[in-house]
Formats: structure tokens, C-alpha cells, sequence
């Protein structure tokens, strides 16, 4: 019997999530995508799209710091040295063309209230690369939006936009294709949760706010300055508090948002598609924490926990005093109903925790005291349901420390890139909590050496489909196949000479000192040493750029 390699286990659990999401609509689209509307080197195929993930993923395990990305690519000797010095590696402005497709930041729509979205195709490069040929007759073609494509099997481009024109309706449109996308990954995250009983009890659930670090313009952006990061993009998330596991996502966009933003609307589409058992607690912060919500979460069968602001009882919601404990512990019920308590606690001279809960047979006696040691080896005491909060409120702060370490360096201009670096820090999350349930003894393995084993399988993968495409599939053909681009691609995109500010020492000889760069691999290269480096790389990159379209 074959043994298990722990990179073949993690990309199984990885694969679980991410491959109906992606994989399979991808092989759909690339067979769909007629090469006479997009051009040859539209078509993104799986080879391109695992080698985006591979240096992606590489890219957040090892980006610390400030800086662009192209700068980080450039410093970066793992990824230049695996990526371009073999038959099959991609430049750091091919890398930039797919990254852009894919997170739909180059599409410019022209709205018609009765045409629906149309798509300007000269607008799918227009951003991508200043070293793509002028003429406009004969220009490449970025491949066609993945997101766009995917979203066309979800949400009708008719209800895209509200019957308006100008930016403000492409914005709105934009909103809801990213909205689009997160309830497509809910679906999956709540597939796979429902999928194993045994791993997802969905005994205990969280619901609290992420922010994403974010410092563009967009009209929805937040300001919270208790948040590490200060300004960004709000996600209410709901997390599985035993393996933080993420199940649902609501975007924050202001007049955009999808619903209400009233509490209780934000509680119901969170918990939508949630079908556990009735056992189940939802832990909330103080911002959600109402009489409406909780009668809500009691209609559903749940239990509830959370913190409460005392200033939204009045004097008449406050019943007779129940249970008067140690240390000035008092319980309350609300409005005479028998299941709603609210509990104070002075816990320390000049503050008063409030917390609102129903009735239930986890907590015996909420008010009495427990004793416990802290992280620092003091005893102190809590009252019972203060220290069964504290003990379960924690699932999206963990969701936060797992994102935080993997870092995409450089800052995102657009709020689409951002957002889809988010959702696949989040897939990564996910795959990283599955792993650990299906592997118990692989439990010592921490976020970072996931993805780093993840990377090395996606290069094994991608190491044997190379193996069995064949190397010369132009020689192959019988009858000639005419690709007017390939010329016009090694001319205007390989080896266009770039002009610098400064000056740099050549890459080549490591003598000479030259403002130019070439366009292909976007480093230093002087005239003398010039021709020799198109030499290399056309003979290197020979089968990729011509490789004829299916």
C-alpha cells in the first residue's frame, strides 16, 4: 500500500473546497471560449491558472512588509529562479495579466437598461501592461474575466444594474458580481460543513466583524480605530467557534448592502442556510445584542449568549429581581418573559458587565462563581456565564490571526483585488481547519507549513500534466496553423526595452550600468548583452509562446 505524504493530505482537504469552485468552470470555459473573439492567448487554461496559485500562495507565506508586488517579485529568488528559468515559467507581467482577469479589475461596462452588461474587449488590456503594442487594430487580449464567467451561472446580467448609467452603475454592478461570489463560497463552506457531522457539530457559533485592511476609494469604506487595521472594508462573519471554520459572509456596502442593515436582517442572512441541531449556542457582541434578536434565535430553536448595553431596557422591561449572588451579581428577567435574563456583574470598581441569555440546561447557575487560572498563573473568578462567553467568543478573532499571517505584499489599488485575496485567504482558512479534523495527527502543523505543502503538491501536479502535454506540438501538426499574434507578442511583449528613472547594474554581466529593462522578465539588460538574453529566453520560452489555440 502507497503511503500518504502529508503534502498529498493537504491538498486533498485543500482541493475539497476549492476545486468544483474554480477547476471545473474553468475547463468549462476554456472548451467554451471561441479563439476568433478573444484571441489565442485568452484561452486560461489549468496550467496557467495552478501556476497563478503557486506563486500567489508563495507570495503570502513569504511577503512581510511593505512594497509592490513587482518589487517583491523581483527580490524574490524562490519564485524567479522556479518560475522563469524553466520551460514553463511566466513572467512577472504575465502573473499581473491573469491576477487582474481574474480579479475582474480591467473590465469596463457599457450599461444599458435593456442590453444588459456589454463589455468593451479592447478594455480587457487597456490597464494591464503599457508594454503591449500600440496598435489598437492588432492588439493582445487579456484572457476573459474568470469572475465575470463564473458569476453568468449564478446572478442575470439584467439585474446588474438599476437602470442607470455612469460610474455610479458600473460600481453597483461591481457590488453585486462580488456579492455574487461570496454566496457562491457560503454554499460551498455550508456543503462542506453539512458534509461531515462528525467533524462540524455545530455545537457553539460566533458572529462578529472583520475588517479588511483596505486604503483606496470606495464610497462604503469603514473607520474603526480600535481595528489593527484602522480603515477598511467591513465583512460580518459567522465561524464555527470548535474548528474555526468560516460558514457564512455579509458584505457591508452601504446603500449596496444586500438587505437591510439592521441586526436582525444581518443574523438571518448569516445563519440562512444553517441546519444543525437545536442545541446549537450563538455567541454576539453588544452590537447585536436586542430583544428582537433573541426571540429570533429562540423561534429557530438556538440558545443565546451575549454582551448587552443595559440602555436599551426601560424600566418597565425590567422584571422582578430573580437572584441576588455574591459580589453584586444580579439577574433580571425581561418583560416578565421566563426564558430572557439579562445579568450584571461589577467586575471591576467603575464598570458593569451586562449579558443577555435564555434560559437554558448548559449553564446550571449562571450567577455562581468559578474559579479558574489565567494565561498568566492567577486565580480569579467569574461568574459561571461570564466564563462560558469568554471561553467560546473567540472563533473570528482566530479567523483574524490566521489571515493576518498570510500577508499579499503590496497594496491593492482596487477593492475587487482586495476582496478576492481575501476569499482565498479565507478558502485557505477553511482547507487549513478541514485538514486538521480529517488528519488529527497531523494537529502540531500550523497555517504556514500548510501552504507551504500545498505549494510543493500544486508543483507536483503541475510537473506531471507538463510531462504528458508534448513539447512540440506545432511540429506535430499537419497542416500549418496561422497565429498572427505570436510575432507581435515576442516583439512588443518579451523583449520591449522599458525606460527607467535610475540607473541599475545588468543582470547578465554584472558590469555595465543601464537605465533599460526588458520587458519579458523586467530586469536590467545592457546593449551589449542584449542579444544573447533574447537568444535564452526565446529558446526557453519557445513551446509556451508558440503553442497554437485549440
Amino acid at each position: 500500500m502507497q503511503m500518504t505524504t502529508v503534502s498529498e493530505c493537504i491538498f486533498k482537504s485543500f482541493s475539497e473546497i476549492f476545486t468544483s469552485l474554480f477547476y471545473e468552470n474553468i475547463k468549462t470555459m476554456t472548451e467554451a471560449r471561441k479563439i476568433k473573439k478573444f484571441g489565442s492567448r485568452s484561452k486560461l487554461n489549468i496550467i496557467e491558472f495552478d501556476r497563478y496559485l503557486i506563486i500567489l500562495f508563495t507570495m503570502m507565506i513569504s511577503g512581510r512588509g511593505r512594497g509592490s508586488a513587482e518589487s517583491f517579485w523581483s527580490k524574490n529568488s524562490k519564485i524567479r529562479n522556479q518560475f522563469i528559468a524553466d520551460e514553463v515559467g511566466m513572467s512577472f507581467n504575465e502573473w499581473q495579466e491573469i491576477h487582474s482577469s481574474i480579479c475582474y479589475g480591467h473590465v469596463e461596462a457599457n450599461v444599458d437598461a435593456d442590453d444588459g452588461l456589454n463589455i468593451d474587449e479592447q478594455q480587457l488590456s487597456s490597464d494591464a501592461s503599457d508594454d503591449i503594442s500600440e496598435d489598437d487594430n492588432d492588439q493582445d487580449l487579456l484572457p476573459e474575466e474568470l469572475l465575470e464567467e463564473i458569476n453568468k451561472q449564478y446572478v442575470d446580467q439584467q439585474e446588474l444594474f438599476l437602470q442607470k448609467s455612469g460610474k455610479e452603475t458600473q460600481v453597483r454592478g461591481t457590488v453585486k458580481r462580488v456579492q455574487s461570489f461570496m454566496d457562491m463560497l457560503q454554499t460551498k463552506f455550508h456543503e462542506i460543513f453539512n458534509k461531515y457531522p462528525d467533524y462540524f457539530v455545530g455545537k457553539n457559533l460566533v458572529i462578529d466583524e472583520q475588517l479588511i485592511k483596505f486604503a483606496g476609494r470606495i464610497f462604503f469604506l469603514q473607520y474603526n480605530p480600535s481595528k489593527p487595521a484602522k480603515r477598511g472594508i467591513l465583512v460580518r462573519t459567522c465561524v464555527d467557534t470548535f474548528t474555526n471554520f468560516v460558514l457564512s459572509m455579509d458584505l457591508y456596502a452601504a446603500s449596496q448592502t444586500k438587505g437591510t442593515t439592521d441586526t436582525l436582517s444581518v443574523i438571518q442572512r448569516l445563519l440562512s442556510n444553517f441546519n444543525k441541531q437545536s442545541n446549537c449556542t450563538l455567541f454576539c457582541d453588544n452590537y447585536y445584542s436586542t430583544i428582537k434578536v433573541v426571540e429570533y434565535i429562540k423561534s429557530l430553536g438556538y440558545n443565546y449568549v451575549g454582551t448587552f448595553q443595559p440602555g436599551r431596557l426601560s424600566k418597565k422591561q425590567k422584571s422582578e429581581l430573580v437572584e441576588l449572588g455574591l459580589n453584586e451579581v444580579k439577574e433580571y428577567k425581561v418583560d416578565g418573559k421566563k426564558d430572557i435574563f439579562v445579568l450584571q456583574w461589577q467586575c471591576k470598581q467603575n464598570k458593569t458587565l451586562s449579558m443577555i441569555y435564555n434560559k437554558n440546561s448548559f449553564v446550571n447557575d449562571p450567577y455562581k462563581f468559578t474559579t479558574f487560572e489565567s494565561t498568566r498563573g492567577i486565580l480569579r473568578q467569574q461568574p459561571e456565564m461570564v466564563r462560558y462567553y469568554n471561553n467560546n467568543y473567540k472563533g473570528v478573532d482566530k479567523v483574524d490571526q490566521y489571515i493576518s499571517s498570510l500577508k499579499y505584499p503590496g497594496r491593492c489599488k482596487r477593492w475587487t483585488t482586495r476582496m478576492f485575496i481575501y476569499f482565498m485567504q479565507t478558502i485557505l482558512v477553511n482547507s487549513f481547519s478541514l485538514f486538521r479534523l480529517q488528519y488529527p495527527e497531523h494537529n502540531n502543523i500550523t497555517i504556514i507549513p500548510f501552504v507551504d505543502g500545498l505549494i510543493d503538491q500544486l508543483n507536483i501536479n503541475l510537473n506531471k500534466t507538463i510531462q504528458i502535454t508534448p513539447k512540440r506540438r506545432i511540429e506535430e501538426v499537419s497542416t500549418p496553423v496561422i497565429a498572427p499574434v505570436v510575432k507581435k507578442t515576442v516583439k512588443a511583449f518579451w523583449h520591449q526595452k522599458i525606460q527607467q528613472n535610475s540607473y541599475l547594474l545588468c543582470s547578465e554581466c554584472f558590469q555595465s550600468w543601464t537605465r533599460q529593462t526588458c520587458g519579458c522578465l523586467n530586469i536590467a539588460i545592457c546593449d551589449q548583452c542584449r542579444s544573447e538574453h533574447i537568444k535564452q529566453t526565446n529558446t526557453i520560452r519557445s513551446y509556451y509562446v508558440h503553442s497554437p489555440g485549440k
